[in-house]
């Protein structure tokens, strides 16, 4: 690997939600990266509204929801929930984010202490702090072998 992968990652709600849709362009990458985060050791965190918005997503496009259920709740049964309670929606408002989800996959993320975000919008989060990248640079900073 080309860097030390780290140990603590947050997942933005689209990464998962393609990780899951296997026609998303992004879809292999997404999943790879999970798989190797996960059987390297690292932590890996999503928020609550994370699986919130994936449940509406995979539901509405199955129009099942109890298979969205099911597949969702094996896919984050292998992840941490971070916290977003009344400090983290306090940062949200008072954020100068101009997306409200953004800041609050931001804020909860900060909050549990990750060492970076991975979302395929990373142009969303444009802050010094936690360090955030797409799902590809990620991959090919951390897990792509030359």
């Amino acid at each position: 690997m080309n860097n030390t992968l780290p140990s603590r990652v947050f997942l933005d709600v689209n990464v998962v939600f393609e990780m899951m849709d296997t026609k998303a362009k992004l879809h292999n990458m997404c999943k790879l990266s999970m798989s190797v985060l996960l059987s390297k050791g690292s932590i890996i965190y999503v928020s609550p509204t994370s699986f919130a918005i994936n449940f509406y997503l995979v539901s509405k496009a199955l129009r099942n929801k109890q298979r969205a259920r099911t597949i969702l709740l094996k896919i984050y049964s292998a992840l941490k929930f971070s916290r977003e309670d009344y400090i983290i929606m306090e940062k949200v408002m008072q954020s100068d984010f101009e997306d409200l989800e953004d800041a609050m996959q931001y804020f909860s993320a900060q909050d549990a202490g990750v060492d970076c975000i991975i979302t395929n919008n990373d142009i969303d989060f444009p802050r010094p702090g936690v360090p955030v990248y797409s799902i590809a640079d990620f991959f090919y900073k951390f897990l792509y072998r030359s």
